[in-house]
């Protein structure tokens, strides 16, 4: 993205659970999301992580 002559890069990391698939309980589906979101921001940032996919 260029804003006033500067160049700017955006990243953009994902973590997903699905429900009911991952867990019937909606508290336990966010815990899940959040838990791959910080799985995808370790293993490098910019990614989609799924809930329950490990590697």
């Amino acid at each position: 993205m260029l804003i006033d002559g500067h160049s700017i890069e955006i990243g953009c990391s994902v973590g997903a659970a699905r429900w009911p698939d991952d867990d019937p309980d909606p508290i336990s589906v966010i815990r899940k999301a959040d838990e791959a979101l910080y799985r995808s921001k370790r293993e490098g940032k910019n990614r989609v992580t799924f809930a329950g996919k490990e590697g």
